[in-house]
């Protein structure tokens, strides 16, 4: 380690400072101080150590130790464990000692000589941590703030000689500035944390304040804020019940009856004092008291300022009064009578906004205080506002030269200040009185309200004042409660960290007796005096009990509808079960029967061929026969007798064909084939090719088409088919004279044929079954017709095989209508 001349020291003592005072929260200016310190000192490892609430001094921030090292030491207590750490920390050291600074630092340059350096009876006062994970150069710096040690600078390297007495005088400079500045942004951080956590105006006052009683001819403390306990180092509980002659200086005190009688005549009054602390330090302070009524007694509020800094300044404003010209506060300098004889340059300002010169006199009430200044030979003070700048005026009289001298001293900055920090508490009280919940503020030992926001009017009934310097116990339904909840608190006090929580739901009384549920949730901080501050928010939950009284009924409800749907659903389950099992059952039976019918369409299709193959066998040269000899005899007879074989043969073969065609339907084997024709056309082909046979029977076939072409998609053979066995149907049942009519029409989508005739009509009892094969009518002379009554069976499975429908009119003795409806395009 090279020993760093005076010229870096001075450079890294700047840039220390620099460090500390750039940070605004505790952990990353440790950091960055690690990482400086580690780079000054060279040393491989470098830690900081900080002593908590509790006694325990763990690394705060640390870097190069090894993780063994860190697990070994890091848990140190300065109540419970003796090593190295907890003497510096505890101030325990011996300067004569050659390992200790006159500052109470610790530091070695070789560790392995440590032993040798020391009795006996020291030998315990080390656990040689370090030199046993190998560190040989240590130094232990304590971190100071005024006369407390919060931590200490912990500087280890492997080497030797790496820690040498200048490095530990700078350690120490350095660790003063970081202890200031850790004491610096804690307090900040703390005034921060006291505004989040709602603390009253009373609490955050910057100036000491302090409440006081007269009692048998003596003021007595009744209150007083934090801020007085810091200044004074008493505790809250040390300070009430003290007198004014205990906190004054003797001299202070006898000077203090002309004030009070002040103070008595006109309600308030402003002067100065000589206060002591607890260790019997003078302080000088201006009062600024206040005389108003509390619970029916007079009592005074005296706002305390500790003045030493503006005394200080005051006495600068003297020294630089020697050199008035150069001063850059306004200088002034008065006959006794107010005339201005002097003035310096900084003084324009306020001489402008005085609209006055030398040789003027200055404003009444300055003038006043002047003359009053020079008769008494004591100076006077005061605040004033010139146009946007605010000074503090002080005249000090100069009896022996006969004059009175003015200074001034801009205090714009501070003012703006002071106007932010109480917009700041003003917005801070408008948020809390906002809430919709109460907040409460109390402080231990003495448990009574400091604080409470105006929504406790509408959910207590209690005005604030009403609640103010009382117990809580009041707002609880029993004391039982209230000393329970206490109980509960202070367990949780005893074994958490300041900033925890308690969540709570009780009964709370309001001012007219009602009890009513609440939630309360307490949080608690820790003051430097041993106080804590207990903050609690008490929450009306009426309307959600009720809500959730509503929820667990509902609840119940809904629970018993899904018990009463679960055996519904059971109950339907075993239901569906059984039925399953009959539909099982029946489709078991199903399949059987399909099975069995299969096997039956398959034999009688099998018959079906094999009937018709043997049928057309013979048939064929039956037909090429009848066709020779009506083409070769000469005999009119003989040709008469071939005719009819042959028009017995061919009916035979249309009777063949039908038959075969409904065998090949039911089995879906028939297969139609689609073009795109005219229905008109094929209708009038069709039309002229029975014609003779109707002419020759005696009857009239009429034919009545659309004029126009109707375009369709179909099987235009298997739709003649149908026309011709609706037409041959009509011949067979239509007397001679009779009238057959043809008519086709068009619909959305589809063609309407329909084949009307004059005939017999069908009976009502015949009209479910004339579709079906082999019917052929109950009252009809069957023999006479001839025919299998395949016909229509044939129509309409050619016609559904088209995707169309067929269906018939008719009524006995009225003739009958068949109609079937085809669509344009293939389905």
């Amino acid at each position: 380690m090279v020993k760093p001349d005076s010229a870096q020291l001075l450079s890294i003592t700047y840039r220390f400072l620099e460090i500390a005072n750039r940070h605004t929260a505790v952990s990353p200016m440790l950091d960055e101080f690690v990482g400086e310190l580690k780079y000054v000192t060279g040393c491989a490892a470098v830690g900081i150590r900080l002593l908590d609430d509790r006694g325990n001094i763990p690394y705060a921030c640390y870097d190069g130790f090894s993780q063994g090292f860190m697990d070994q030491e890091n848990l140190l207590s300065i109540r419970h464990d003796r090593c190295m750490c907890v003497n510096v920390i505890s101030g325990v050291s011996t300067q004569q000692k050659p390992f200790y600074s006159p500052k109470g630092s610790f530091w070695l340059n070789d560790t392995r000589q440590f032993l040798d350096t020391v009795s006996e009876s020291e030998k315990g006062a080390t656990r040689n941590v370090c030199a046993n994970h190998g560190y040989r150069s240590v130094a232990l710096v304590p971190i100071r703030a005024s006369d407390r040690v919060l931590g200490l600078i912990h500087v280890a390297d492997p080497k030797p000689d790496m820690v040498p007495i200048e490095l530990v005088l700078q350690l120490e400079h350095t660790a003063l500035a970081l202890g200031n500045s850790i004491a610096r942004v804690t307090l900040s951080q703390a005034q921060r944390d006291s505004e989040v956590k709602f603390r009253t105006l009373f609490d955050n006052a910057g100036d000491a304040i302090i409440l006081w009683e007269k009692n048998d001819a003596e003021f007595q403390i009744i209150e007083v804020n934090q801020s007085t306990c810091d200044r004074y180092g008493y505790t809250r509980a040390e300070m009430i019940g003290m007198s004014g002659r205990q906190l004054n200086t003797a001299e202070s005190y006898a000077g203090a009856a002309a004030s009070i009688k002040t103070l008595n005549e006109h309600g308030h009054a402003r002067f100065q004092l000589v206060h002591l602390t607890k260790s019997g330090k003078e302080i000088p302070v201006e009062v600024t008291a206040h005389v108003f009524t509390l619970d029916s007694k007079p009592v005074i509020l005296s706002v305390v300022r500790d003045i030493t800094d503006r005394l200080k300044k005051e006495a600068e404003l003297r020294q630089l009064a020697s050199f008035p010209l150069s001063n850059p506060n306004p200088v002034l300098r008065l006959t006794p009578q107010g005339k201005i004889v002097f003035a310096n340059p900084a003084a324009d300002l306020l001489l402008k906004s005085w609209k006055l010169g030398i040789g003027d006199v200055i404003p009444s009430l300055w003038l006043e205080k002047t003359v009053a200044a020079f008769n008494t030979g004591e100076k006077t003070a005061a605040e004033i506002k010139s146009g946007d700048a605010f000074f503090a005026l002080t005249t000090y009289p100069d009896t022996t030269g006969g004059y009175v001298n003015l200074y001034a001293m801009d205090i714009t900055a501070r003012k703006e200040a002071e106007q932010a920090l109480q917009t700041s508490r003003d917005h801070l009280e408008k948020l809390n009185n906002s809430l919709p919940d109460v907040i409460f503020v109390t402080r231990r030992p003495s448990r009574l309200i400091e604080y409470v926001n105006n929504r406790v009017t509408q959910i207590y009934g209690y005005s604030p004042e009403e609640c103010l310097g009382r117990t809580p116990e009041f707002l609880f339904a029993t004391r039982g409660a209230y000393l329970a909840q206490s109980r509960r608190i202070s367990d949780v006090i005893r074994h958490s960290n300041s900033g925890d929580s308690i969540r709570t739901e009780l009964m709370q009384k309001r001012k007219n007796g009602e009890v009513f549920p609440c939630e309360l949730i307490q949080t608690f901080t820790s003051h430097p005096d041993g106080s804590i501050s207990i903050i609690s928010i008490a929450r009306d939950i009426t309307s959600q009990q009720q809500t959730q009284k509503e929820i667990e009924s509902y609840h119940q409800r809904l629970e018993e509808m899904v018990a009463a749907r679960t055996e519904a659903l059971n109950s339907e389950i075993t239901n569906r079960k059984r039925a399953e099992n009959e539909l099982r059952s029946l489709y078991e039976r199903e399949q059987t029967l399909s099975a069995a019918l299969r096997q039956q369409i398959e034999e009688r299709s099998l018959f079906t061929r094999a009937l018709v193959h043997e049928l057309k066998t013979p048939l064929t040269p039956l037909l090429t026969a009848s066709d020779f000899l009506e083409a070769t005899l000469t005999d009119e007879t003989a040709r008469g007798f071939a005719r009819n074989i042959k028009l017995g043969a061919r009916n035979l073969e249309k009777r063949i064909n039908e038959m075969l065609d409904l065998a090949r339907g039911e089995v879906g084997a028939l297969r139609l084939t689609y073009r795109d024709f005219d229905l008109v056309e094929l209708l009038t082909e069709t039309v002229t090719y029975v014609q003779p046979e109707t002419t020759r029977r005696g009857q009239i076939l009429e034919l009545n088409l659309p004029p126009a072409p109707l375009a369709i998609q179909a099987d235009p053979d298997r739709l003649r088919q149908v026309v011709l066995n609706l037409i041959n149907n009509s011949l067979k049942f239509t007397k001679k004279g009779g009238h057959i009519r043809v008519t086709a029409r068009s619909e959305p989508g589809a063609a309407v044929i329909s084949v009307e005739d004059t005939g017999a009509g069908i009976a009502t009892s015949d009209l479910p079954f004339i579709f079906q094969p082999y019917h052929r009518g109950q009252n009809s002379d069957k023999k006479r017709l001839g025919g299998l009554g395949l016909g229509l069976a044939l129509a309409k499975m050619i016609v559904e095989l088209h995707g169309g429908q067929i269906w018939l009119k008719s009524a006995v003795g009225k003739g009958s209508t068949f109609n079937f409806r085809v669509p344009f395009k293939k389905v």
